[in-house]
């Protein structure tokens, strides 16, 4: 990894860990015999929030992978920087010119 990438290993393992807790809820937390008890509510409480923390962490790494692979300039956006660095330098040296006058 070069300095200019971000660690999102951290993110990642929160995601894996999320998805686990949210298979086991799934799984073997939701029994029909405990319906309706402060303990499955409590359960379906965590499953929402769990999952809403995954869409969101989720969100995440596909927003970091979409700004490492846009990293490099394309060409048009050189084109357009040299441009208006040249524009900028002619006005700057016409202004010069014009205050010595």
């Amino acid at each position: 990894m070069n300095g200019s990438e971000l660690d999102l290993s951290a993110v990642v393992e929160r995601l894996e860990t999320l998805n686990r807790k949210i298979y086991e809820i799934s799984e073997f937390g939701m029994g029909a015999s405990d319906a309706g008890t402060p303990s499955a509510l409590q359960r379906t409480m965590e499953l929402r929030n769990y999952r809403s923390e995954a869409r969101a962490l989720t969100y995440l790494l596909e927003l970091a992978e979409q700004v490492n692979s846009q990293k490099a300039l394309k060409t048009w956006q050189v084109i357009l920087m040299g441009l208006s660095s040249a524009i900028s330098l002619i006005g700057s040296a016409v202004a010069i010119w014009i205050a010595m006058q």
